[in-house]
């Protein structure tokens, strides 16, 4: 059992990598985009910066596609 829920978790955290690898690439092409993430030595958290655009605006953008991001600290 214990084996099993080792290759379990192993397998989460490696989708979880594959995920932030992509958001991260995705979100850095873009203009005007600053992200700020030591994710890949942490928790699956990035912060992101968007020039002209507040954290309150971009958190409703995304709410708006479905996408859980709350601005502000946590």
């Amino acid at each position: 059992r214990r084996e099993r829920l080792a290759r379990a978790f192993a397998a989460v955290e490696e989708h979880e990598d594959g995920l932030r690898t992509r958001i991260e690439t995705a979100l850095t092409a873009l203009p005007g985009v600053t992200v700020y993430s030591r994710a890949a030595r942490r928790t699956p958290t990035l912060l992101f910066t968007m020039a002209h655009r507040g954290p309150a605006e971009i958190s409703r953008a995304l709410a708006d596609r479905g996408i859980d991001a709350p601005a502000g600290s946590f």
